[in-house]
């Protein structure tokens, strides 16, 4: 497949974009290849699991880094399935999951908040699911982003190359290299080469 590091990723984008790589600088690659990993979390959505340490009372809760929204709560899911409202184990209403979001910081919110009683009942782990942005990692183990979508990431980042030189005001034809655009066209303008990208990036990822 190929190394997902973030070193090996900026070389095949510098290898796609050719000669045009020279217009930009090691840090304006990994941005692009940033937006990539946003983007395709809107086509491939990453999904991972997540535990909070409940204190009774308490409604609001750090969120993970990489959080986009919270998906799903597994905590007190098996005693609503074994146990009934009339034995001294039921736990009650549980706490309904969600985010808010305040001086730009997700944050995740638990309504109404747990009860000591229910801690007690159910345990402080509560585990649920959300869904998360890719990370691309310095080292290729720190990468969320599957190998089998390094493609679709390094084309949606070529795109987001290329438009960057239409924002420029760039319109000399460029050439691009060999990789996920096969049967493409090679050379064209930064604008229209970016919007045939973002075309076929849409195709794979459907």
């Amino acid at each position: 497949m190929g190394d997902m590091s973030r070193a090996a990723l900026r070389h095949d984008l510098t290898a796609l974009l050719m000669e045009s790589a020279d217009k930009f600088k090691e840090l304006d690659l990994e941005r692009f290849l940033e937006a990539a990993a946003h983007d395709l979390s809107r086509v491939r959505p990453l999904s991972l699991l997540g535990e909070l340490v409940l204190v009774a009372d308490q409604w609001l809760y750090a969120a993970p880094a990489d959080l986009i929204r919270p998906l799903a709560s597994y905590w007190g899911l098996d005693a609503l399935k074994n146990r009934k409202p009339w034995e001294e184990l039921w736990p009650g209403r549980l706490p309904s999951l969600g985010m808010v979001t305040h001086g730009g910081v997700r944050k995740l919110t638990l309504t109404p908040a747990p009860t000591g009683a229910q801690i007690l009942k159910l345990s402080s782990a509560y585990s649920y699911r959300y869904s998360a942005r890719y990370a691309i990692g310095i080292q290729a183990a720190d990468t969320t982003v599957p190998e089998e979508s390094r493609e679709l990431l390094l084309t949606r980042a070529t795109a987001a190359a290329l438009q960057a030189l239409a924002n420029q005001g760039v319109t000399k034809p460029v050439m691009l290299g060999k990789a996920a655009m096969g049967g493409m066209p090679k050379n064209g303008s930064p604008a229209a080469l970016a919007q045939d990208l973002l075309d076929l990036f849409e195709r794979m990822a459907a």
